[in-house]
């Protein structure tokens, strides 16, 4: 049909020519091009929802960020004040080691109970319970 194009009159080969030109290709931005104000539309409220997400979570995030620093300040007063107790729980051993040469019979039982002390269960249980 297209073939033989010699016997189509004119106002049939303008018809096939406007056929023609209707099925070719658009180029790339003829849709961004058609639809201009609704690309623009869209981007606005995509930029609209991305700032009022960004607006709910930074003061989540900063929020986490200071109760973190909190935990962390508390986290390592406790281990000093553990650190401490084991410390004086050393001394206190090492006291009493010291003080079972003592004579007298009294002062004699009551460091030797101190020092049959298990001092490592004694620790376990504060960083157990700490």
């Amino acid at each position: 049909m297209i073939s033989d194009i010699s016997h189509i009159s004119l106002k049939e080969q303008l018809l096939l020519n406007v056929f023609i030109y209707s099925y070719k290709p658009q180029p790339l931005d003829y849709l961004i091009n058609q639809n201009k104000w609704i690309t623009l539309s869209i981007c606005l409220i995509l930029i609209i929802i991305y700032y009022w997400l960004f607006s709910i979570f930074f003061p989540m995030m900063k929020d986490a960020h200071y109760k973190h620093e909190y935990f962390d300040e508390h986290l390592k007063k406790e281990r000093d004040q553990l650190n401490t107790i084991k410390h004086k729980l050393i001394q206190l051993k090492e006291e009493a080691r010291n003080n079972l040469h003592i004579n007298d019979l009294v002062c004699h039982k009551f460091w030797h109970t101190i020092y049959d002390l298990d001092y490592n269960y004694i620790c376990l249980l504060i960083y157990r319970k700490i």
